[in-house]
C-alpha cells in the first residue's frame, strides 16, 4: 500500500511538469524594408496583430501600388515596389514584387515561393504557382529546372544533383522530411559542402 501510496504521490507531483507545453513565442507582424530586414528577421512598425490599432493591408483587391499600415493610431504607406515585403497576422511572411504577393515557403537559401493559381487559358495547362529566388534580393523566377539551371549555372555539383532527382523537373517542391527542409534546399546545401571539402 505505501509502495501505492508513493507513486500515487510521484506521478501527481510530475503531472504539472508533463502536462506543460512549451511556450509559443508571440505572434509578429510588421514590414520588411530591405531583403537584409527579411534575413534578419527585423520588422518595422513591428506589433501584436491581434492589436485593434494594428493592421497591414496589401491593397491587392484595387491593384494599389502601396500597402497601408495602421500602427498605434498612425497610417504609414510603403510603395510595394520599394519594400521587400509583410508578415501577416497569422505570422506568414511574403515578398512584395512584380506585382504580386509571394508567399514564402522556405527561408532557406534558394527562397520558395507560392502564388495563387493562376486563371487558366481554354485548352493550356494550369500554370505552376511556384517560384523562386537565389537569395533575397534576386529576382522572382518560375520554379523549373531551367531556371534553376540559369541561376546555378557555375554550380556543377548542384545541377547534377537535380538532374538525378528529378529528371522529369516536377516535384520540384518535395520536401525532405528526414532534413526538415525543400529538397533543392537540401542538395544545395549538400553541393556547397562538396565544393568546400578538399
Amino acid at each position: 500500500m505505501k509502495k501505492l501510496l508513493l507513486s500515487v504521490a510521484l506521478l501527481a507531483a510530475l503531472l504539472p511538469v508533463v502536462a506543460q507545453s512549451p511556450a509559443k513565442p508571440p505572434l509578429r507582424s510588421g514590414v520588411y524594408l530591405t531583403g537584409a530586414d527579411f534575413e534578419q528577421d527585423k520588422l518595422t512598425l513591428e506589433s501584436d496583430p491581434q492589436r485593434e490599432d494594428h493592421r497591414i493591408k496589401l491593397n491587392e483587391f484595387f491593384n494599389k501600388s502601396y500597402i497601408t499600415v495602421r500602427h498605434h493610431g498612425e497610417t504609414h504607406r510603403y510603395q510595394k515596389k520599394e519594400i521587400f515585403g509583410v508578415r501577416d497576422g497569422a505570422g506568414t511572411d511574403y515578398r512584395l514584387a512584380d506585382g504580386l504577393d509571394y508567399k514564402v515557403l522556405s527561408k532557406g537559401p534558394i527562397l520558395l515561393y507560392q502564388t495563387p493559381q493562376h486563371t487558366q487559358a481554354k485548352g493550356q495547362p494550369l500554370p505552376s504557382p511556384y517560384f523562386f529566388s537565389a537569395g533575397p534580393d534576386a529576382p522572382v523566377q518560375r520554379l523549373n529546372l531551367a531556371g534553376l539551371q540559369k541561376a546555378y549555372a557555375g554550380n556543377h555539383t548542384f545541377l547534377s544533383a537535380l538532374d538525378v532527382s528529378f529528371p522529369n523537373g516536377t516535384d520540384l517542391t518535395a520536401y525532405d522530411a528526414h532534413n526538415a527542409q525543400y529538397r533543392i534546399n537540401y542538395l544545395y546545401q549538400k553541393s556547397l559542402l562538396n565544393a568546400s571539402t578538399p
